[in-house]
């Protein structure tokens, strides 16, 4: 059995257990479908969240409308932003005709069993929920249901915690590479670039002056904070794989082996995202697609922070992206502290 079928059998398998349909739809993301309607229509029965009654099969709904009333389903059942984070910009007919915070089903990834950001890294299954949660960036908070409308906007609630200041060119997969083992072989890849600019960002107050440090912040903002099946607890062993691979320190004898739970994490979190300093100083995953000056917002149901682009006096939605030092609730806190105002977001 070829590794692609091993891993279609498996989810076959896993799918007999509690599979909510968010993580159905990210699972087979990869397959083909005539019909548009059919990456819904065909995972409904084998979804444990979604009653007889929930979604009406009828092939006459144009597609736009069935991906929106989806998405608008799973906010009010579970009050969580987890469906956003399934955001993938792709050039595509129909996501032109989609608002920015509907997920486009219709085209097929590359990779089987593709999911989103915070859910790739939640690694850990739960017999009670198809994904685990890896990040609570809005603590535990839910989205307000009374603000759902059958308008092509999305009202959500939350509060502006920062703006994109500084980005860098995206990692690309085979740049990153376990055998590179000191700078020079390093020189000419994104990671370089963002390992210098980590460590030169001057700022008036640093975030993480009394906390963790700027570099330790920059290999957990590599990994997304997330090494194997969870939180990169083991500092000691995490920041020296991080020194083995970047070139701040010597390459241990099969120092490949050794390295490879940390490149393997930023393989999973880094692929495809820019890296970026705030306006405020703290270092962030963002989506390829964000830009200068996209705003860093907090989101009441969000694991993760959202980026939103201001358009016509209301919002564009971006995509998830990873904010270290804040993804478990620390801006919460200062909200709190009345540090910053809630506010209404309309998407479009």
């Amino acid at each position: 059995m070829s590794p692609k079928s091993k891993i279609i059998a498996k989810g076959f398998n896993q799918l007999q257990q509690h599979t909510e349909l968010l993580d159905l739809l990210e699972r087979f993301r990869y397959c083909k479908a005539s019909d548009p309607r059919d990456k819904i229509y065909a995972l409904l029965r084998l979804a444990s969240d979604v009653n007889p009654g929930d979604v009406n099969i009828d092939y006459t709904l144009p597609v736009q409308q069935l991906y929106k009333d989806i998405v608008k389903l799973l906010l009010s059942k579970h009050q969580t932003l987890d469906i956003l984070g399934a955001i993938i910009q792709q050039k595509s007919k129909l996501q032109s005709l989609l608002p920015s915070w509907v997920p486009d089903w219709s085209f097929s990834t590359i990779y089987v069993d593709e999911r989103s950001f915070a859910r790739k890294l939640a690694t850990k299954e739960d017999p009670e929920n198809s994904v685990s949660k890896a990040y609570f960036t809005s603590g535990d908070t839910v989205v307000s249901t009374d603000k759902l409308s059958d308008t092509d906007s999305l009202v959500l609630r939350g509060f502006l915690f920062d703006t994109l200041r500084d980005l860098y060119e995206p990692a690309i997969g085979f740049e990153i590479d376990s055998s590179a083992f000191n700078k020079a072989q390093q020189q000419n890849t994104a990671i370089q670039e963002w390992d210098e600019a980590s460590l030169g960002f001057a700022a008036f107050v640093d975030p993480y002056a009394d906390t963790c440090g700027r570099k330790e912040a920059f290999w957990r903002t590599l990994v997304a904070d997330m090494i194997g099946d969870g939180r990169a607890t083991d500092e000691a062993r995490a920041e020296e794989m991080f020194n083995v691979w970047s070139g701040r320190a010597g390459a241990p004898e099969l120092a490949s082996s050794f390295t490879e739970p940390f490149v393997t994490a930023v393989l999973r979190a880094s692929h495809n995202r820019r890296f970026c300093i705030t306006s405020k100083g703290y270092m962030a995953l963002a989506p390829a697609e964000a830009v200068q000056g996209d705003l860093v917002c907090v989101l009441l149901g969000g694991q993760t922070p959202f980026i939103l682009r201001p358009t016509r006096g209301n919002f564009h939605l971006v995509g998830a992206c990873y904010v270290h030092g804040i993804m478990f609730g620390e801006a919460m806190e200062e909200l709190r502290a009345g540090k910053y105002e809630m506010q209404d977001f309309i998407l479009e």
